[in-house]
């Protein structure tokens, strides 16, 4: 005689979900205990944590150090006199303190701006690529040119104060005089990556990461370069005579730089 237990469909559907309730509970435990002898294996020896912390630790310490060189590296080459640095005088000494830190910001804003091609593998284009790195140079030519002629065409214009139209114009030179050099995208090209740790997940990001901390140390360095050479063209403004001859100085830099420009080989 067989015995029903269940007396209801009710009552049987309850036993199979406390069932499978059970069963689950089980297989939890299990899978606890599997992990417990597992961790208890592995840490009767605490040199398993030690390696674990120096592995970390190491990591760490390159990381810190490829920043603390490469930190080291771009103030350096910011401070070093170069077409940016020499056009950034010129427009402190010339068209005063405002107009040259908006001229700063923009020379800064073009550090990114390398940053991004290198990073999106774009500047091996005018590394592989004559045709683009000429057409590239030749539009830097023809700018820096048009700047010295304008320059040279006002020499003897100039005031007191700077209109937001002029710092906006000081903010454009900036950007241009930067992005305009070919030269600057292959070196941005050949100088960051190295500062890239191995192991490095995502490369590109942490290349945008290292353009912003190299654009924070140029607006930092430009920006006092740019108000220290204004302070001279306060006193400038008060010997017009002088002004002009500087402005027509300040012409002729900005020819030898196109000339400059002219040379340079990929």
């Amino acid at each position: 005689m067989e015995i029903n237990f269940y007396t209801t469909q009710s009552n049987q559907n309850d036993y199979n979900i406390y069932e499978y309730n059970l069963c689950d509970f089980h297989w939890k435990i299990v899978a606890f205990y599997v992990f417990a002898v597992k961790f208890v294996e592995k840490t009767k020896d605490l040199s398993y944590f030690k390696i674990i912390i120096k592995q970390k630790y190491r990591n760490i310490k390159n990381i810190m150090g490829n920043l603390f060189f490469y930190i080291t590296s771009v103030i350096i080459i910011t401070l070093i006199p170069g077409p940016d640095l020499i056009f950034l005088i010129t427009q402190g000494l010339t068209k005063g303190r405002k107009e040259a830190v908006f001229t700063a910001l923009g020379l800064s804003s073009g550090c990114l701006f390398h940053t991004a091609l290198a990073a999106l593998g774009v500047a091996i284009i005018f590394k592989q690529s004559i045709i683009a790195f000429n057409i590239l140079k030749i539009l830097g030519i023809i700018y820096l040119f048009y700047l010295s002629i304008k320059a040279y065409k006002n020499a003897d214009k100039f005031s007191l104060e700077t209109t937001s139209n002029q710092a906006k114009s000081g903010f454009f030179k900036g950007v241009l005089m930067n992005i305009l050099n070919p030269k600057v995208i292959l070196f941005y090209l050949a100088f960051i990556p190295q500062f890239v740790p191995k192991g490095t997940q995502k490369v590109g990001l942490y290349m945008m990461f290292l353009g912003l901390i190299f654009m924070a140390i140029a607006v930092i360095i430009l920006t006092t370069v740019a108000v220290l050479s204004a302070k001279l063209n306060d006193i400038l403004l008060k010997k017009p005579d002088l002004m002009v001859k500087i402005n027509k100085i300040s012409a002729f830099i900005l020819l030898l730089l196109a000339i400059a420009l002219a040379f340079t080989q990929n």
